[in-house]
């Protein structure tokens, strides 16, 4: 049986919270071993006034109970959530086959990826010394000033999100720049051409810093095979 060490008379020690604490997470049978002490124990609430210890571990299993759930369900809903989101990317990727064996315009492929961030507008900047072909294609000297507002971003690959530079947007929006609340931009190199394929939300909540990038990288290693040949 779990007992307290003994000491004489004479010098009784001095129990603070900390060394009971000590003592019963040492014998976590004590109680169960000494029941007639539950009722030396009993403690009272604001709530009921008459709340018993083992009310009180009830109390406290379910409200651990209750945080494992809420757990589970944020993982079941960040499941799903990918599922669905695979599930995109894999109809994306299919037409994008579909449209590649087509002979499709760039302006189609653009617009069939636009479509797939809803509320959003497309842009896909060209560092060449062509002229746009797209109403959705920017073509910028790869010599330029323009370029180096966007030289961490071709250099890391790491694409960007969140409310961009008002340059940064000016150049890859133009006219529309006004109206782009969020964006993301992700660079890309097909046939020794770097670009960057940038998405504008008029919502500011669309696209966020500190949102997952993941989704942005595979639009991209499925547009570039498809940009391939009209490069």
């Amino acid at each position: 049986m779990s007992q307290f060490p003994e000491t004489s008379d004479a010098a009784q020690p001095i129990l603070d919270a900390e060394s009971v604490k000590s003592f019963f997470q040492q014998n976590p049978d004590f109680l169960q071993q000494n029941p007639d002490l539950l009722s030396l124990i009993e403690t009272t609430t604001a709530a009921d006034n008459t709340s018993s210890l083992v009310h009180l571990q009830m109390k406290k299993l379910r409200s651990e109970n209750q945080q494992l759930r809420q757990q589970l369900n944020e993982l079941v809903e960040i499941a799903n959530t990918n599922q669905t989101l695979a599930d995109r990317l894999f109809n994306l990727a299919a037409e994008l086959i579909g449209l590649t064996s087509s002979n499709a315009s760039l302006q189609a492929i653009l617009e069939l990826v636009e479509a797939f961030i809803p509320h959003s507008s497309i842009r896909l900047t060209i560092f060449d010394d062509d002229k746009p072909t797209s109403n959705k294609t920017n073509h910028i000297a790869p010599d330029s000033e323009q370029r180096q507002l966007f030289e961490s971003l071709l250099k890391t690959g790491n694409p960007l999100c969140g409310r961009l530079r008002e340059q940064q947007l000016t150049c890859l929006f133009g006219d529309d720049s006004s109206t782009i609340q969020s964006a993301a931009a992700l660079a890309m190199r097909v046939n020794d051409y770097d670009m960057i394929l940038a998405f504008g939300s008029e919502d500011e909540a669309t696209f966020s810093h500190n949102m997952a990038t993941d989704y942005l990288q595979y639009i991209g290693r499925l547009v570039s095979p498809a940009l391939s040949p009209l490069l």
